[in-house]
């Protein structure tokens, strides 16, 4: 059993991101080991990318998509892990300039095996016909458990 002590450390949180843009005719290998076009295509079971590498022991404490060019159908992301593609946002619409900011807490990061696994942040489009307008950014907040960056004083 140890004795806890007070912490006198801090440190920077850190933010992984990952901008997008349907216009450009990207394509991205998916987590099937397929390349695929980087928008909504069909079948659904494509459209599933990891976007985002994480460190094992990283603490999610912010997920959010910014949209700069609305999508020009209806066209919806998730955000979460391979074994849970929904953990931190479902379904958001890309189709409005808009924030969507995920609400993280401690159950979260655990469903989704953040901490524990390093499980890498997965990307999951959808929609209902061709998207080939639409640009934003996904960005992961996240800090490293007893990871130290500042001291402060007693």
């Amino acid at each position: 059993m140890a004795l806890l002590q007070t912490q006198r450390t801090a440190q920077t949180v850190l933010c992984a991101s990952f901008p997008f843009n349907f216009a450009n005719g990207d394509t991205m290998v998916n987590v099937d080991g397929k390349t695929v076009p980087f928008n909504p295509v069909t079948p659904a079971a494509d459209s599933r990318f990891e976007i985002i590498k994480l460190p094992v022991g990283a603490v999610i404490v912010g997920v959010g998509v910014d949209i700069g060019v609305a999508a020009n159908t209806a066209c919806y992301a998730s955000i979460g892990t391979q074994a849970q593609p929904t953990a931190y946002l479902n379904a958001v619409a890309l189709g409005s300039l808009t924030r969507h900011e995920a609400t993280i807490n401690g159950a979260q990061n655990a469903t989704a095996g953040i901490q524990s696994t390093g499980a890498n942040i997965v990307m999951s489009l959808s929609n209902t016909g061709g998207v080939s307008v639409g640009a934003g950014v996904v960005d992961v907040r996240y800090y490293m458990v007893n990871r130290a960056t500042e001291v402060t004083g007693a």
